[in-house]
């Protein structure tokens, strides 16, 4: 993932996701991370973060069972 991100998107749970640079989710925008889903940071320059914008929402609910993991 990397960039912006103006619509809303689910990240599952069924494959692992790799943030490079900046992955910025605004304008209103939702963010669905399921239930055992991993997400890793790029190594290296540039620095990987995922920021929510005001406005925008994160729905992300993992379970004792099946953590949402960054790494």
């Amino acid at each position: 993932l990397s960039g912006s991100r103006t619509q809303s998107c689910t990240l599952s749970a069924d494959r692992s996701w790799r943030l490079s640079g900046q992955v910025k989710v605004t304008g209103g925008a939702a963010l669905t991370i399921e239930p055992g889903t991993v997400i890793t940071g790029q190594v290296g320059t540039p620095v990987s973060f995922l920021l929510i914008d005001r406005g925008a929402k994160i729905f992300a609910r993992g379970t004792a069972d099946k953590p949402i993991t960054f790494t």
